[in-house]
């Protein structure tokens, strides 16, 4: 039956006198969204893949476009192809929507196109959009045509420090000069100071984490999340010249964070020219790091990790810090109440190791730990003192029948790779956070169809699966694991269940690289 977008599916099963039934669409149960995956509802079996640029993004009326564009085609499981010598019928509309000019080219036998546009001397300003149609779709591209002048100053400036280091002062000295060398004298400055979530990181200390993945939500702040700070005005002096000064606390900014310093001048002829500095805040004096031998353990198997401490510098402090390393198992009971109940579930921690190591001569300390069983752990290092920032990392131990996952009634798990990219040769392992116990399971590795399938049988023992990376999975490919598991007692709680987990796992293209000289 075709259905629309608002129906339901529905599957039904049945075994003798037994039957139950799925909704995959229950409450969004197996949408896209649940694995962070885009959706494409376009039907055609063939999708066009195009690129269009134009030489500025801004133009005057009467001022001609270059626009040249680069298009591909795919089919389903299929390769991107070069549609060559195809037709482009280009339409370029202006702010208001109307059509101001169409364009008939034909890609070239590199599936690319080129073509001048000149736009009319009066041409209304704003937003234009170009709209490329070919045989199998469209894509556009969008310029701005406005009126403007050059400008006829510059402003300069510099920052005392090169960073603030949890309470401090962003001090900065800004000239205003015009091209023919004279200052903008009793100018009008205004500066505004904004914060941006940064997560701070020390690129000579490779292999370490300095980061707490506790504070989970701080790992995603968008790089346009800013925070005004303050703001301020001034008057440049008879040499075009002002000092600003603004002191920042752990008070003004919660986290680690970029200071955008923004400086705009603006002359007795009312033109504005901005000056930005970017000044990088350290909430903490000092950081701590993990180094760990990877994300998964084997069971009942020694682990070495090492642990440093540094400045905001990045250099190495001496001093002791104190390592935990916890495990979290769940306790989820089914309680009936409402119209169909839930599980309340009681999260259970207990440290399986404390201990406090020094760190000294400007070298990592080390110490070892050996999972007992499998299952969740963190590992946790805290400094002293209160700005001493904790590093925590999350592991996974894996090889016995332990470890116990939260248990909800959703329709989805998550899939958890031992590493964040891999290269070809590599084997990634992947550990299925299911409260299934036993289950039978289709993975499946696609990206454009399936590309590869088989059959498991998942156990407490084996809620793990490995995947070779071969070449054909560059630059990355989804893994997705559907497990049925059939009817464990009577009555509705003891019905069959039905899981599924996907995972992108990141492929490097080595073999595909550009030299450019």
């Amino acid at each position: 039956e075709e259905m629309s977008y608002y129906s339901s599916l529905q599957v039904f099963v049945k075994h003798g006198n037994d039957w139950t039934m799925v909704n995959p669409n229950r409450s969004g149960g197996l949408a896209n969204y649940n694995f962070n995956v885009s959706e494409d509802d376009e039907p055609s079996p063939v999708k066009l893949r195009g690129f269009m640029h134009t030489d500025r993004g801004l133009y005057r009326p009467g001022e001609t476009v270059h626009i040249k564009g680069l298009a591909r085609s795919t089919r389903l499981g299929k390769p991107l192809s070069v549609p060559s010598k195809k037709p482009v019928s280009l339409e370029i509309r202006g702010p208001r929507g109307n059509t101001i000019k169409t364009v008939e080219t034909r890609l070239s036998r590199f599936g690319g196109f080129w073509t001048d546009v000149v736009m009319p001397a009066d041409a209304r300003l704003g937003d234009y959009t170009i709209r490329a149609e070919l045989e199998y779709g469209t894509f556009t591209s969008r310029f701005a045509v406005e009126e403007y002048r050059p400008a006829t100053f510059e402003v300069t400036g510099k920052t005392k420090r090169k960073r603030v280091v949890r309470r401090g002062k962003v001090e900065a000295k800004v000239a205003a000069n015009y091209f023919y060398g004279a200052p903008v004298r009793n100018g009008d400055l205004k500066f505004t100071v904004h914060s941006r979530p940064r997560r701070s990181s020390f690129p000579q200390h490779e292999g370490f984490e300095f980061f707490d993945q506790r504070n989970y939500s701080y790992s995603y702040y968008s790089s346009y999340s800013q925070e005004l700070i303050t703001e301020d005005s001034a008057t440049l002096d008879s040499d075009g010249n002002a000092s600003m000064a603004v002191s920042v606390s752990p008070s003004d900014v919660r986290s680690d964070a970029d200071l955008l310093v923004r400086a705009s001048v603006t002359a007795p002829s009312n033109e504005v020219i901005s000056k930005t500095f970017t000044i990088p805040y350290y909430r903490s004096r000092r950081y701590h790091g993990i180094k760990a031998p990877g994300y998964f353990l084997e069971v009942k198997k020694k682990q070495r990790f090492e642990v440093v401490a540094v400045n905001p510098a990045g250099k190495v402090v001496d001093g002791k810090a104190r390592v935990t390393v916890r495990r979290r198992d769940w306790n989820c009971v089914w309680e009936d109440w409402g119209y169909r109940g839930s599980y309340q579930c009681k999260e259970l921690k207990h440290d399986v190791l404390s201990t406090v190591v020094e760190i000294r001569g400007g070298k990592p300390a080390s110490f070892e730990f050996t999972p007992p069983g499998g299952g969740e752990y963190w590992v946790v290092v805290e400094g002293e003192k209160d700005s001493h920032a904790a590093a925590a990392m999350e592991l996974y131990a894996w090889g016995d029948e332990s470890g116990s996952w939260r248990t909800d009634d959703s329709m989805t798990f998550d899939v958890i790779s031992d590493k964040k990219e891999y290269k070809v040769g590599d084997t990634a392992t992947l550990i299925l956070k299911t409260d299934l116990a036993k289950a039978t399971g289709l993975v499946t590795i696609e990206r454009d169809g399936v590309i590869e399938k088989r059959l498991i049988e998942l156990t407490p023992a084996t809620k793990h699966l490995q995947v070779p990376i071969t070449a054909d999975h560059a630059p990355n490919v989804y893994v997705s694991v559907a497990l049925v598991q059939g009817r464990l007692g009577e009555g509705r709680r003891g019905k069959p269940r039905m899981r599924m987990g996907l995972i992108n796992l990141p492929v490097r293209p080595e073999g595909k690289t550009l030299d450019v000289a």
